[in-house]
This record gives structure tokens, C-alpha cells and sequence, in this order.
């Protein structure tokens, strides 16, 4: 319960950014932190209203949203360091890239075994 009163305030704080803010690059940023809470809730209540099929859907979609968050950042830091010409920032990104790469197998394509 207190899961999902979090995710309601959460959800509406950033509602009440998203919709006050004229800046493009803060609604952006605000988007993606908004599914989390919006997937998160309500996964919560389906959980509470037995509907566990349904659940984890809301569950891929929180992951989904996440990756989109996280390869979309990698992709920008590398622009920008390719830009810059700073190389060595693109090595460092790889293990990012890998673990990126690593948690959407483990949470989207890993069959679990009973």
C-alpha cells in the first residue's frame, strides 16, 4: 500500500512539472520518470486485485521505459563525446552499454525455469 501511495504522489508531482514547464528538454527528462511511477502503481493494484497476468505486463512496460531511458542516455553521451572528440568517455560507456545489453536479456528474453 504505501508502494502505491508513493507512486500516486510521485506521479503527480512530475504531472504537475510536465504541465507547468515550457523547457522541451525538461518534459523530456520528466516523461520517462512518470511511466515508472504510472507502471509502478498500477502494478501494485493489479497485484492487489489478483490479477498477476496483467501485472507483469505493467511490469515489461517499467522495463521497457527504463531501457529507452538508459540506451537513450548512452546514446547521447557518446554523441557528445564523439562531438568533443573525447574517445576515452566512449570506452568507458561500453560496460554501461554490456549491462545494459545484460539487463534486457535478464528481464526480457530469459525464460525462468520453475
Amino acid at each position: 500500500m504505501k508502494q502505491i501511495i508513493a507512486s500516486i504522489v510521485v506521479a503527480g508531482v512530475l504531472l504537475n512539472v510536465l504541465f507547468n514547464t515550457n523547457d522541451f528538454l525538461t518534459k523530456i527528462v520528466v516523461l520517462p520518470f512518470l511511466i515508472f511511477a504510472v507502471c509502478l502503481g498500477l502494478k501494485n493494484v493489479l497485484i492487489i486485485m489478483k490479477k498477476e497476468t496483467l501485472a507483469i505486463k505493467f511490469s515489461k512496460v517499467y522495463v521497457v521505459a527504463f531501457l529507452i531511458y538508459w540506451f537513450g542516455f548512452l546514446i547521447y553521451w557518446d554523441y557528445i563525446s564523439f562531438i568533443d572528440g573525447k574517445y576515452m568517455q566512449i570506452l568507458f560507456s561500453i560496460p554501461f552499454w554490456l549491462g545494459g545489453f545484460y539487463f534486457m536479456y535478464k528481464r526480457l528474453f530469459k525464460k525462468k525455469v520453475n
